[in-house]
């Protein structure tokens, strides 16, 4: 199961430095947590919140006191307290925690815990759970945890939504779906004096997953998280693979009641806390436990002594790191303390009073204090740690907790000895082979792929910038062999966290990885096991030979061969490692497809061989390194070390620049060195849209969407691991290694396949030039007939998902003058995002003109606006703030009938946008207030959105700034982007746009056009779905694009619920662009995308044309809602009962026969009510109280 559920929140502490308990330190955590309601939100009825909670001290006095009034004789004056939320047959849940508790404690009272249900909302009451205390006789840490443990176990078997909320002797948790203000009225035992301790943790919730589930509400049992582990899948599939090495003396033979310790459908913050939790009753000291987890960028640290260092090197041998925005309060019922995560970008500031008293928290003035009383302030920098000792009466800061840490655990020798760093002696440069164009062909290479990815990189050291989207088929409807990694997809991070910069943030990043086994985190002993380092995972030929040579570790290379089936290849590889780790303890795994006739694809091996090892108890023996012909760009490298892959060895890549080195006029050692720079250039940026700052946590993170694959290939082979619409099985497979075999017989070297540009007998091109010639024809003629040939081009060959789909009715075909003018329906047809910069003046002017004429919108893209055109018809009524801020004034927002947050772009997700240095000009340079012939690169997050209150906040601000305009937020479509939807709308966006990944760009790099983000028809549908389902569709318009061309793209995108539509590319096509895909190079043939005016002379497009265009798009919607029998777009809106799989389509492509679109068409039926705008109008009482002062001053 893949886990979607994401949130943010406010997080802190209150305690007493002293250890004083006192009801007062309860309510200031109550105080606290109330002034925290803005990081937090409300489900739609308004009323039930998305989750609060307190943590603190068992009070036994008043607990003792309870359990003696329902049975009298309970005699015990330290207890243990346990809350239980229960469902279903409440009685045999209570019998059993009764039961359970007395076989291991002796006593047990049970009390249902008094409540208010007035004070939650409606939505909550329909999902409260029964909630009781056990109260009983004080227990062990050990002895009390392993209790707790069974009881989960044992109670979701009597229903899975049985939870534990907290047992324990130490502390206890109060917490529910409930705004803040509501925590202390609706449990009453918050109102009750006799309730004290000197610590109390509290937390807020704000998430985008608006399912009310009270399990999910803060703080857990040990910590209180605000922000995302986006590592999360990496960090569990590390726990299930260390599982068999943890050993603790505080167990002993019990540690195996503990697992498995991780689930993979609870949050990031629930994993995170059973870890945390696990380590200190292993006798951990928080605060150590917590720098474990969550290190700082310790490489940064100047300042730090060798041992500080070796430590920090010692625990990244220990754990991977939970990396992502992380602000955490922890605690062990002693000491409490806070963490922020390396990047520090959740807020952590803490007060101190004269008199003791600490509160921690995302803000300062959660509690009121006076100022006379406050003797310090201070915040925590990225990566730092705090603490409150209760026990020994002091504040321990982050230098002084790191200088005990480190003399405590004196390791430096430890790691010298163990850590092997490559030395890279003896340079090794390949020997190409004499059938290297044979095996480059059986290996798929084109000629692009030589020329303009492998070359590019090895001459100019970085990525390729290439432009428009990637328009050719999905995979599943290719008509060619292909390597298996077209399947997938990278996922990225939006709103809920925030991407990260590999530019400006690289200093905080790391490609390094350690090789070898692994060993028990639970014990911190300062023993290691021998590991060898590696400065990346891309290695080079002497990197590979020396590790491949090395007497450190035990090497053994197993070849990735299959003859009769791939199945039994898979089985048989499997086997052979195993034997080889049991018999020889083998250390490094080496897969190669070197010298074989039918190789296994590289990423089904060494996903595959790690989930096999994992279930055999075997992947913590081992690191996998790949040599394989497959690789050749980063997205490739990217994929194998996400599913297992420690070192990637492209052999062929370096063959082929060995053998090119005389035409290059390039020495090899400066080709290899310029190709591994680009790939590692290109790791760390396909990281850091995760927001990932060191890839040994982005090693096994399965950060992959898949497109494309079965079920059953992807449960076996790439768990944990989202494929939405299935597909191909491990027989097709197969098959294509087949074919790739049989055409390297028949080929003699790589051919140009069409991969980039359209070329006759090539990979077909949606934006194909008979589609592009007759859309600009229609356009100048304004005939329909044309118009027509353009829908019976785009129609003839299936290209993506919504071509799968046929349209049908439950109405009999109506006459066309009955349906909606084509002046109804063009207001809904609008141009997404697109700078005047990367298009020129006159083609940005002449669609806004065309635009404004239909009485619909186009949008400004990021590059500011003239203020010349504002209130003309010239004018873009969208105007766009994205996270350069390029050309964001006062009055460029109040120009706007619209105003949109760019969160992520089509064809490159999680990065920011991109205007090459030649195409800044000096006006240009003048509207985004820079400097002319300077790249103008935007930072990949919004640095005031670091999560999804910061956007709430965005919002807010813009509405003020403008309150006539409506507010849209711009999405991408990947699997969780319908969660994040919710959040949106609850952050009182006007609309949603969901981009697919096949938009169009001015400049991109190669591998985010060709390998990021997913069709709009899975981000859209399930966006549709998660807003119904948590009734929040009403508050938004739903608006699409990505590659639409015609109406039938229209009508299938309105059945699945969207509102709104856009055209980009397409518009540009109707202005005169011929697909020449040079928009990156300033060299636009036709006047469009460039700045070069010899050649903007040669632009030859026309208001006219543009709105020739969107009126025949409209007349096409028309033609087809008449034969459907629907008279308007608003009667089909959310009707997914009218779309249906064209089986017939799909078995005329083998490929595409195990398609299951299912998951797309079978959505509720949503029939959307008309709404006045804006949906979400806002308005601020202190501005109003301004304006009412000052008012009078100004007549």
């Amino acid at each position: 199961m893949v886990s979607t559920v994401k949130d943010s929140c406010g997080v802190g502490f209150v305690a007493s430095v002293n250890g004083e308990r006192s009801y007062e330190i309860v309510d200031m955590g109550l105080r606290a947590v109330s002034n925290l309601t803005h990081r937090g939100a409300a489900l739609a009825d308004g009323r039930t919140g998305n989750g609060s909670g307190i943590l603190f001290q068992v009070p036994h006095d008043f607990f003792s006191s309870e359990a003696r009034k329902i049975r009298g004789d309970f005699k015990h004056r330290e207890v243990t307290v346990g809350t239980f939320f229960l469902k279903g047959d409440i009685d045999r849940a209570l019998n059993l925690i009764e039961e359970s508790v007395k076989g291991v404690l002796g006593d047990a009272v049970l009390r249902e815990v008094p409540i208010d249900t007035r004070e939650c909302g409606e939505i909550a009451r329909r999902s409260l759970p029964v909630i009781y205390q056990v109260i009983a006789p004080r227990g062990g840490r050990v002895e009390t945890y392993l209790l707790r443990r069974r009881l989960e176990k044992e109670l979701r078997k009597l229903n899975p939504e049985n939870y534990v909320v907290s047992l324990s002797s130490d502390l206890v948790v109060y917490k529910g779906m409930l705004l803040a203000p509501d925590l202390k009225r609706f449990f009453l035992d918050l109102q009750n004096g006799e309730v004290s301790s000197s610590i109390a943790i509290f937390h807020q919730r704000y998430s985008t997953n608006t399912e009310p589930e009270w399990r999910l509400a803060q703080p857990l049992r040990l910590i209180a998280h605000n922000g995302e582990i986006n590592t999360i899948t990496a960090n569990r599939n590390f726990i299930r693979a260390v599982e068999p090495l943890l050993k603790s003396r505080a167990f002993g033979e019990k540690i195996a009641e503990v697992l498995p310790l991780v689930e993979f459908d609870e949050s990031d913050s629930a994993s995170l806390d059973r870890v945390f939790e696990l380590m200190v009753i292993s006798g951990i000291r928080p605060e150590v436990a917590i720098t474990v987890l969550i290190p700082p960028a310790y490489e940064l640290l100047d300042d730090l002594t060798d041992e500080e260092r070796a430590f920090f090197e010692y625990i990244s041998l220990l754990m991977k790191p939970w990396d992502g925005p992380a602000a955490v309060a922890f605690t062990d019922g002693k000491v409490v303390g806070g963490k922020l995560d390396r990047n520090g970008l959740r807020p952590a500031r803490y007060v101190v009073t004269d008199e003791g008293l600490v509160i921690f928290g995302s803000e300062v003035g959660m509690v009121e204090i006076p100022e006379r009383k406050v003797s310090e302030f201070g915040r925590l920098m990225p990566g730092e740690v705090f603490l409150v000792d209760t026990e020994e009466g002091e504040i321990r800061k982050n230098d002084e907790i790191l200088r005990q840490i480190a003399d405590e655990f004196l390791v430096e020798k430890e790691v010298r000895r163990k850590l092997y760093r490559l030395k890279g002696k003896e340079f090794v440069e390949p020997k190409p082979s004499e059938s290297l164009n044979r095996e480059l062909v059986k290996f798929c290479y084109s000629r692009e792929d030589l020329e303009e990815v492998v070359e590019y990189m090895a001459e100019m050291g970085k990525e390729p910038v290439f432009s428009m989207g990637d328009d050719t088929p999905i995979p599943n409807l290719l008509e060619r062999p292909y390597l298996l990694f077209r399947h997938f997809k990278q996922r990225f991070a939006q709103v809920t966290n925030p991407p990260i910069d590999p530019i400006r943030e690289k200093a905080v990043m790391s490609l390094k990885l350690r090789l070898g086994s692994k060993v028990n985190f639970l014990e911190l002993s300062g023993k290691l096991r021998r590991r060898i380092e590696i400065d990346s995972p891309l290695l080079t030929p002497t990197e590979f030979e020396e590790i491949r040579g090395s007497s450190f570790v035990n090497v053994k290379a197993f070849q990735m061969e299959f003859r009769n089936s791939l199945k039994e290849g898979l089985n048989s590889l499997f086997e052979s490692v195993k034997e080889s780790i049991l018999t020889e303890n083998v250390e490094i795994v080496i897969l190669s497809d070197r010298d074989v006739e039918y190789p296994i694809p590289s990423l089904l091996a060494v996903s595959g061989l790690c989930s096999f090892l994992e279930r055999e108890r075997l992947l913590h023996r081992v690191s996998i390194i790949v040599e394989t012909g497959e690789v050749r760009d980063t997205h490739q490298v990217a994929a194998l070390v996400a599913f297992g892959a420690s070192g990637v060895y492209p052999y062929l890549v370096f063959e082929y620049l060995k053998s090119k080195e005389l035409e290059l006029n390039k020495p090899y050692s400066e080709l290899e060195r310029n190709y591994k720079e680009a790939v590692n250039s290109g790791l760390l940026k396909i990281m850091s849209k995760m927001g990932i700052s060191v890839i040994s946590s982005y090693h096994r993170s399965h950060l992959f969407d898949i497109l494309g694959i079965s079920e059953e290939v992807v449960k076996e082979y790439f768990p944990h691991t989202a494929s939405p619409i299935g597909g191909i099985t491990l027989e097709d497979i197969e098959k294509i290694v087949r074919d790739r075999v049989e055409l390297s017989l028949k080929v003699e070297e790589p051919e140009y396949s069409g991969e980039l540009r359209f070329r006759p007998g090539g990979i077909y091109h949606s934006w194909s030039p008979e589609v592009v010639r007759g859309i600009f024809k229609a356009a100048k003629s304004g005939s329909y007939d044309e118009f027509r040939s353009v829908v019976e081009a785009v129609e003839k060959r299936p290209v993506y998902i919504r071509d799968l789909l046929r349209i049908k009715s439950d109405r009999e075909p109506i006459p066309v003058d009955e349906v909606e003018p084509v002046e109804s329906i063009v207001k809904r047809l609008m141009v997404p995002g697109m700078s005047i910069g990367a298009l020129s003046k006159v083609a940005h002017e002449v669609i806004a003109e065309a635009m404004n004429i239909l009485g619909s919108k186009s949008c400004s893209g990021e590059g500011g606006e003239d203020p010349e055109r504002y209130g003309t018809i010239r004018n873009s009524k969208i105007k766009q703030v994205a996270s350069g801020r390029f050309g964001v004034t006062p009055a460029y927002l109040a120009s706007a009938e619209e105003i949109e947050i760019k969160i992520a772009q089509g064809a490159k997700p999680g990065e920011g946008g991109h205007l090459p240095g030649h195409k800044v000009t000096p006006y240009i340079a003048s509207l985004r207030f820079s400097v002319p012939g300077v790249a103008l690169i935007s930072p990949p997050p919004h640095h005031d959105i670091y999560s999804i209150e910061d956007l709430a906040q965005l919002i807010y601000d813009l509405k003020l700034s403008n309150p006539k305009a409506r507010i849209a937020v711009k999405l991408v479509s990947e699997v969780g982007v319908g969660t994040v939807a919710c959040g949106v709308a609850k952050a009182k966006a006007d609309v949603i746009q969901v981009s697919g990944a096949s938009g169009g760009t001015g400049a991109s790099p190669l591998s985010s056009i060709k390998g990021a983000g997913l069709p709009w028809e899975v981000g859209l549908s399930e966006t549709q779905r998660e807003l119904v389902n948590n009734r929040l569709r009403e508050n938004v318009s739903l608006r699409v694009d990505g590659g639409f061309k015609v109406g039938r793209d229209v009508v299938i995108a309105a059945l699945m619920g969207a509102e709104e539509f856009g055209f980009g590319t397409a518009a540009m096509i109707a202005e005169g662009c011929v697909m020449d895909r040079d928009c990156h190079t300033n060299r636009c043939p036709v006047g469009i995308a460039t700045q070069d005016e010899s050649r903007i002379k040669r632009f030859r497009g026309a208001v006219e044309t543009v709105v020739n265009y969107f009126r025949l798009v409209a007349e096409d919607v028309r033609r087809i809602l008449a034969q459907m029998g629907y008279r308007s777009l608003d009667e089909i809106i959310g009707r997914y009962d009218l779309l249906e799989e064209n089986e017939e389509l799909k078995e005329r492509f083998p490929l595409a026969r195990n398609l299951n679109l299912r998951a797309i068409v079978d959505n509720p039926i949503y029939r959307l009510k008309r709404r006045e705008l804006p949906y979400n109008p806002v308005k601020s009482e202190l501005n109003e109280r301004i304006v009412k002062d000052v008012l009078p001053y100004l007549k």
